[in-house]
């Protein structure tokens, strides 16, 4: 017979209060997000190579099976671009249970 490992008040206090805590920071992870995917545009409708890659990038943040993007590629880019990459794939990440996504 397995024993089931307990969780503790303690520990479900800290994890309720993470979740508390995601939840307050999900407007300004949301704003963010929406910040960089309109810097983000103009940067890939542009002929480059880190235009290339922050149009794949874009693509898969849409549907990552139609549209799959090599991690190894953002070695590529220059630390604006990447950062603001990171802040649209954090967007797309923070919605839960309906909350808003990346596409329509």
């Amino acid at each position: 017979m397995q024993v089931q490992p307990t969780i503790g008040a303690d520990a479900l206090k800290a994890i309720s209060e993470r979740f508390a805590a995601e939840e307050r920071e999900r407007p300004a992870i949301r704003a963010a997000g929406i910040a960089a995917l309109h810097r983000l545009l103009p940067v890939a409708q542009r002929c480059s190579g880190q235009s290339r890659i922050v149009r794949r990038f874009l693509l898969s943040l849409y549907n990552g099976q139609v549209f799959p993007f090599a991690l190894t590629d953002l070695r590529g880019l220059d630390t604006a671009p990447l950062q603001r990459l990171y802040r649209s794939a954090a967007h797309g990440s923070a919605p839960r249970n309906g909350g808003a996504r990346v596409h329509r």
